[in-house]
């Protein structure tokens, strides 16, 4: 039950006994992420029918923050607020010119540089994951062997640069 008084309420969560017990387990729980220990206050002192100010004051958070939880909450409910939305990554992707000039300097370096255009290229990549194939060349351009080429540990960022440099290292 939401009861602000005077006060406008915007959101009024209804957390039932289930949902409570799970949230005080995370609170009580020593081994929760704090992230989830201060997403279920929140939850917690909302049910409690505290305002927002209060909430913000108790938990030191941000008005936005407390409003943003409390309607994760009546989204998603409990699971909604153990988890993080994913989001674009912070790292451009490279210009299509950018690329370009890579390819080219790697190619001019006697390296053959194939399955550039595939999507699987593209962060994130698995350890192991196949990006394609090295080709050795003579110097007259005479391919003289191949091998596959695969990252040799998890690529959660980047792009063609990454996976250019994870290439390289498994000749260095």
């Amino acid at each position: 039950m939401c009861d602000a008084g005077r006060m406008a309420q915007t959101v009024c969560p209804l957390v039932s006994a289930e949902d409570r017990a799970r949230l005080e387990a995370i609170v009580a729980d020593r081994n929760s992420p704090q992230k989830h220990v201060w997403r279920a206050r929140i939850m917690l002192l909302t049910a409690d029918g505290l305002g927002t100010v209060e909430i913000m004051r108790r938990t030191d958070k941000s008005k936005t923050c407390v409003w943003r939880w409390q309607e994760r909450f009546m989204q998603a409910g409990v699971a909604g607020l153990l988890r993080d939305k994913t989001r674009r990554s912070r790292i451009p992707r490279l210009a299509a010119d950018v690329a370009e000039r890579v390819v080219a300097l790697a190619t001019a370096a006697g390296m053959a540089v194939t399955n550039v255009a595939q999507p699987a290229l593209l962060a994130p990549l698995a350890a192991g994951a196949n990006v394609g194939t090295l080709i050795v060349l003579n110097g007259a351009g005479q391919q003289i062997d191949s091998a596959p080429l695969v990252t040799l540990a998890p690529v959660p960022t980047g792009g063609l640069f990454t996976q250019m440099l994870d290439d390289l290292r498994l000749w260095l």
